[in-house]
C-alpha cells in the first residue's frame, strides 16, 4: 500500500489542514503535493485513489520544460533569443511575409509577445499543418511589444528546438534532462499533424516535477551535472515583460520571463490550467509541486501561500490526521444499498457517436458498456470503493476534440470508478488517472436518461436520452 503522507518533524500539520479546509471551501480538489527544502523532503501528500507515482497531464506546467529545451539549444549555439522564425521556418511561412513575421523571434514566442490578439492553440492543434497555421494567424500587435498568453507560441518555440537538433523534444530532453534527473522519459502529446504540443502536452508524475524544480533552484545543476546554463536560467526566470498590471493578485501582475511567471512572494513558477503549480522559491530554498483540479487559481495560490507561511510555525504535528484526510477525502458517501440491475439501451443521435450501451449492477460492481462507431468500450466501478480500469472514449477527455473526422483516434485512459445509489438513480464517479478531471454519470433508468457532469473541462454531450 502506498505511503500517502510524509511530514517532517518540524512541520505544523495544522497549517496543512487549514489549506485543505480552504481547498474544500473554494472547490479545489487536491491530488498530490510535494515540498522540498534544501533538496530534502519536507511534506508530501497523495489523495486516494490517486497515486503519487502516476503521470498526469500538466497543461501549461509543461511550458518550463519547453523553455529548458530552448535554453539547452541556446547554450549549444543552435538557437539564440534573436533567432528569426521567418528564417528558421522559411518553408512554413505564407507566400507573402508581413512585417510582423519578418520581426518575430524566439524571444517573442518565449515571452508571450508573438503579436497575436489571442492564443491560437485550438487553430494549431487540429490543423493539417500546425506551423503553417500559426504563422498565417493574423497579428494584432508588433511582435515583442504586447503580452498575450499563448500556448500556441510555446508549441512553436518547442518546434524550433526540434528543428535545430533534428530530434523530438522528448528525445532531446531524455539525454539532456530526464536522464540527469534519474527519471523515466515521459509522454509528450502531439497536435494532429505530429507537432509536439510543447505548451501543454506533457505528462509527468509529481516526483519528476519536484526534481525538475530542484534543478531550477540549483541554477541548472542536478546531482552535480549541469542541465542548462545559469546564464540562461537567470534570463528565463527574470521579469522580462509586464503581465496583467491591474490584476489584484501579485502572482499574476509581477511579470513573465521565458515561460516562467514571477511569484508574488518571490521566486518564479510554472503553472497549468485547472490549478497545477510548480513553485521555485530561492530565498526560502524551497520548491513546491501541486497537482489538482481548481475552479479559482487565485484563491488556490492564496491558500498555498498561507500554508507556506505557517508551515514551520509552532503548532500541531499530527500525521495521523493528515493520513485520514488523504485516505478519506474522496471516499464515496455511504448511501442506501444499490439493488442489482441490468438495463440495455440505445441512444438518440449525439456528438460522440455513442449508439447505445448497457449498465449491469451486481455483486458490488457496476459495469458500463458502450457501443460506439469504433467498437465496444467498457469500464467498471465499485460500490463504495474505487476500482481502476482502462478504456477509451472520444470526447470524454478535455484535452481532446472529438468532432474532427480526420482525427480518427481515441485517447486511451485509466479511470478510477465508484458508484452509489439513491432515489432510484445510480451515480458513477469517474476520476481520470492521467488528467486532473472528474466526471459524474447518473443513470436514471426510470426516466430513460444518462446525465454526464464534469467539475471542469470540456464535454461535448452532457445528456444522453434513451431511444423509445
Amino acid at each position: 500500500m502506498e505511503n500517502r503522507v510524509f511530514a517532517r518533524a518540524d512541520v505544523n500539520t495544522r497549517a496543512v489542514e487549514e489549506m485543505l479546509d480552504t481547498f474544500n471551501a473554494i472547490k479545489t480538489a487536491p491530488r498530490a503535493l510535494k515540498i522540498l527544502k534544501g533538496g530534502e523532503p519536507v511534506l508530501s501528500l497523495s489523495f486516494a485513489p490517486y497515486s503519487a507515482a502516476e503521470p498526469m497531464y500538466l497543461y501549461s506546467l509543461s511550458k518550463p520544460y519547453a523553455s529548458i529545451a530552448c535554453g539547452i539549444c541556446i547554450d549549444e549555439g543552435l538557437l539564440s533569443p534573436d533567432t528569426k522564425m521567418c528564417e528558421l521556418f522559411a518553408d512554413k511561412m505564407p507566400p507573402t511575409l508581413t512585417e510582423g513575421l519578418k520581426k518575430l523571434t524566439l524571444a517573442d514566442l518565449l515571452t508571450m509577445r508573438c503579436g497575436h490578439g489571442r492564443c491560437a492553440l485550438e487553430d494549431v492543434r487540429w490543423a493539417d499543418d500546425a506551423l503553417k497555421t500559426f504563422f498565417a494567424f493574423p497579428m494584432q500587435f508588433e511582435p515583442g511589444t504586447t503580452f498575450v498568453y499563448s500556448t500556441a507560441a510555446t508549441c512553436v518555440a518547442a518546434a524550433a528546438a526540434e528543428r535545430v537538433t533534428g530530434r523530438k523534444l522528448t528525445d532531446l530532453l531524455e539525454e539532456k534532462l530526464f536522464s540527469v534527473l534519474g527519471v523515466k522519459t515521459p509522454e509528450w502529446r502531439s497536435a494532429r499533424d505530429g507537432t509536439c504540443l510543447g505548451g501543454t502536452g506533457l505528462l509527468v508524475d509529481i516526483e519528476t516535477e519536484t526534481r525538475f524544480l530542484q534543478m531550477l533552484l540549483q541554477k541548472g545543476v542536478y546531482n552535480g551535472k549541469r542541465v542548462v546554463s545559469e546564464e540562461y536560467l537567470r534570463l528565463a526566470t527574470s521579469r522580462i515583460t509586464e503581465t496583467y498590471k491591474d490584476h489584484p493578485s501579485k502572482d499574476w501582475s509581477s511579470g513573465y520571463g521565458f515561460q516562467f511567471w514571477q511569484n508574488g512572494r518571490g521566486g518564479f513558477r510554472g503553472d497549468g490550467a485547472y490549478g497545477q503549480i510548480g513553485f521555485v522559491l530561492p530565498e526560502e530554498d524551497t520548491v513546491l509541486a501541486f497537482y489538482g483540479e481548481s475552479t479559482d487559481a487565485v484563491a488556490e495560490f492564496n491558500a498555498v501561500n498561507k500554508m507556506l507561511d505557517g508551515l514551520y510555525a509552532p503548532g500541531e504535528h499530527d500525521v495521523c490526521a493528515l493520513e485520514r484526510r488523504c485516505a478519506e477525502l474522496y471516499a464515496p458517501e455511504k448511501r442506501e444499498p444499490a439493488p442489482e440491475a441490468e438495463a440495455e439501451f440505445g441512444f438518440e443521435p449525439n456528438g460522440l457517436d455513442i449508439r447505445g450501451g448497457k449498465l449491469a449492477v451486481r455483486g458490488g460492481r457496476a459495469c458500463v458498456t458502450l457501443y460506439t462507431d469504433v467498437g465496444t468500450r467498457a469500464f467498471v466501478c465499485g460500490e463504495g470503493e474505487f476500482i481502476r480500469s482502462s478504456t477509451s472514449l472520444r470526447g470524454f477527455d478535455s484535452t481532446q476534440v472529438p468532432s474532427d473526422p480526420k482525427l480518427n483516434s481515441e485517447m486511451p485512459f485509466e479511470v478510477y470508478g465508484a458508484y452509489t445509489y439513491e432515489n432510484g438513480k445510480y451515480t458513477l464517479t469517474l476520476r481520470k488517472a492521467d488528467t486532473c478531471h472528474t466526471q459524474y454519470w447518473t443513470f436514471d433508468l426510470a426516466e430513460g436518461v444518462l446525465n454526464v457532469a464534469t467539475r471542469l473541462g470540456n464535454l461535448c454531450v452532457k445528456e444522453f436520452r434513451f431511444k423509445k
